[in-house]
């Protein structure tokens, strides 16, 4: 969500790409200078790029395109965790997204559901590529 420059606050931007109306601070009635406004240019830049790959983050990890890739990300794997090597519940995870939707096998890697949920909380935000955008 992005800070109004002039309140310093997070708001909302509407479907019409204009910052939500809003006062200076919580307890004001003052409306913000900013409120009606154009949104930043990078909320335009990232809501055509949106638009422009059809979908979000978690859309395409419901498509069958993704189904397809993750499955065989399992099977190539021999359905065992690529770090621990137990079986279960195991995830297909991104090595990169820039690709995504094109992955090729390498960018896939497998893992169970414990060391995928040590990945996403102690790795993965470290990472030096960027994520991607997981919005609805």
């Amino acid at each position: 969500m992005p800070i109004c420059k002039k309140c310093n606050r997070n708001i909302k931007i509407t479907k019409e790409g204009v910052y939500r109306v809003h006062t200076i601070n919580k307890d004001s009635k003052e409306p913000c200078a900013n409120s009606g406004m154009p949104a930043p240019d990078w909320y335009h830049q990232w809501q055509q790029k949106k638009e422009r790959d059809g979908n979000t983050y978690r859309d395409y990890l419901a498509s069958e395109h993704w189904k397809l890739i993750s499955e065989e990300a399992k099977r190539l794997a021999n359905y065992r965790c690529q770090v621990c090597y137990r079986k279960g519940t195991l995830h297909a995870h991104h090595r990169t997204y820039e690709r995504k939707g094109d992955e090729l096998q390498s960018d896939i890697f497998v893992l169970c559901k414990e060391c995928h949920d040590v990945f996403t909380k102690h790795i993965q935000p470290h990472r030096k590529y960027p994520a991607p955008n997981k919005a609805n």
